[in-house]
């Protein structure tokens, strides 16, 4: 009887030693999935801050070109400008050079 309590008493001993390591272990697990959500936190952080970065790349990128397109226009408006300005001295040419022949004949 003595070793049947001596067995019982040994079992119990290591019964509360398994559930002992068991709630140590659910700890640790506790432990990990708390780290497991801040890591993905963090991960879905950094993925956005890489994204927005990306997309704030690809704005400046098209503010730059936008930027250097700039003087080709104002030189392209400077050019018709001129440009319609040399038409409308050729137009008011045209018309004195239509009217010679009248003046001409009125001096004659």
């Amino acid at each position: 009887m003595d070793k049947q309590l001596q067995e019982q008493s040994q079992m119990k001993e290591h019964l509360e030693a398994l559930f002992a390591h068991v709630t140590e272990l659910e700890e640790d697990l506790h432990t990990a999935r708390k780290g497991l959500l801040k890591s993905e936190e963090v991960n879905t952080k950094l993925q956005w801050d890489v994204r927005k970065d990306d997309l704030n790349d690809k704005l400046e990128n098209e503010i730059t070109n936008k930027d250097s397109m700039h003087p080709q226009t104002e030189d392209k408006k400077l050019q018709l400008r001129e440009g319609l300005e040399l038409v409308e001295k050729l137009r008011q040419m045209l018309q004195r050079a239509e009217m010679l022949p009248e003046v001409e004949a009125e001096v004659a």
